[in-house]
């Protein structure tokens, strides 16, 4: 009888923090309002490529049009982590077209980028846009 109240109580703290890490492991959605304030660049762009290493992602994105703030260069790259944790990073791919919020503003030395905030990248619907190059 002991042995089966342990089995039970192991079952059930092994089911609790389970749960517990699926919940700390999802990232909750962020405010648009909140996250527009929170960037210093809000861009439109198109990813020209992407190159999965592990976990992340290193992508380059080409600027169509700045939103917010200013840019002084018409590329730049991000590293992505959309695989590991739920919901952190998305997965993007080689011809989307998005709207970027950036908190890190990339330069002529250093064209890396960085989101605003997880789920900085809003992907618009493909074929509903037509890029003018």
């Amino acid at each position: 009888m002991q042995f089966k109240r342990i089995w039970l109580v192991l079952a059930t703290l092994v089911g609790a923090l389970s749960c517990r890490l699926a919940i700390a492991g999802t990232i909750a959605p962020y405010d648009l309002q909140n996250l527009t304030q929170d960037s210093s660049v809000v861009v439109i762009g198109h990813v020209t490529r992407v190159k999965q290493n592990n976990e992340h992602d290193h992508v380059t994105v080409k600027v169509i049009d700045t939103l917010k703030g200013s840019l002084q260069i018409d590329e730049f790259r991000l590293t992505l982590t959309p695989r590991g944790l739920v919901g952190f990073d998305i997965a993007l791919k080689q011809g989307e077209i998005g709207v970027f919020f950036l908190s890190a503003v990339p330069t002529d030395d250093d064209s890396t980028a960085t989101l605003a905030a997880p789920h900085g990248v809003a992907i618009l619907e493909r074929g509903a846009f037509k890029i003018e190059e």
